[in-house]
């Protein structure tokens, strides 16, 4: 059975053509002003239009260059840096890995275990705590993750949550266990395709793009566990060593905010790139 559709009559309504005549008499009677009134008003002139520029708060709009952190600013160079009283001090070892694994459990050494471990590439930038960014860095090596869940962690009894970091140039550093194990930090023994040099860091160092530079220990000697966490630093250097120093959050020191950290840390920054430059060069002069 074939059923005829009734159309709705306020359908029917709206569909119903209007002539175009009756469209331009309306528009004209309630929308556009008279030319008439507009020649008779003299006092009352015609604003022109003017195409305005859209602000975009977003500091990559329209620009190919990535955003830097908060107080940061790129580098062309990646300079040998750190405190100046490390400027002299050189890795004895550069020409092979091997890391203590110690703290609040048996003491033991790892090498050639690494290579058991999936080996990753990563892109990353380094942030210098001192204001200066180096960008687009290749590194390659191990992420710290796979070493902790595959070669440590099996030989824990109970959790360790903070985690202390010594150099063989006597430098010290900690971070919280979970900041470790993001995806992203790696333990690296080459950067742009190339092993690590004694400029940078050789023969092993850990990146952790999050946090600021002296997070990154170089010429890695040891890692060890603990319990609790414990300040690592005395006096002066205790106060500027925050115990995450995120980038992101801009924690530059301990106490205070990071951008009073931006101005008094500038004013060292270029003495302390000769300082190393002059101590690395001596260096090469010694050992040819």
């Amino acid at each position: 059975m074939h059923f005829k559709r009734k159309e709705s009559p306020s359908l029917v309504r709206e569909i119903n053509p209007v002539h175009p005549r009756k469209i331009l008499a309306s528009c004209s009677k309630n929308i556009l002003p008279s030319f008439s009134q507009l020649i008779k008003n003299k006092s009352k002139r015609i604003q022109p239009i003017r195409l305005t520029h859209v602000y975009n708060s977003n500091p990559n709009f329209m620009s190919e260059k990535p955003a830097l952190p908060p107080g940061q600013k790129a580098s062309e160079i990646f300079p040998r840096f750190g405190l100046p009283q490390y400027a002299n001090r050189f890795p004895k070892v550069i020409d092979e890995i091997k890391i203590t694994i110690g703290g609040d459990f048996q003491e033991f050494k790892i090498g050639e275990e690494l290579k058991m471990l999936p080996r990753i590439e990563q892109t990353s930038d380094f942030h210098c705590v001192t204001t200066w960014s180096k960008l687009g860095l290749n590194w390659s090596g191990w992420k710290f993750s796979d070493l902790y869940e595959q070669l440590i962690e099996p030989k824990l009894t109970e959790p360790l949550d903070f985690v202390v970091m010594k150099t063989q140039d006597g430098f010290v550093t900690s971070l919280p266990l979970e900041d470790l194990l993001k995806p992203n930090v790696l333990l690296a023994d080459s950067l742009n395709g190339k092993p690590l040099t004694i400029e940078h860091d050789a023969p092993v160092r850990i990146v952790a793009p999050d946090h600021y530079g002296y997070k990154n220990p170089k010429h890695l000697d040891s890692i060890f566990f603990y319990r609790e966490a414990f300040a690592t630093k005395k006096g002066i250097w205790q106060f500027i060593d925050h115990p995450r120093a995120r980038v992101s959050e801009e924690e530059r020191a301990r106490k205070g905010p990071g951008l009073l950290y931006r101005f008094l840390y500038r004013f060292g920054r270029r003495g302390t790139i000769k300082d190393f430059e002059k101590a690395m060069k001596e260096y090469r002069e010694k050992n040819q």
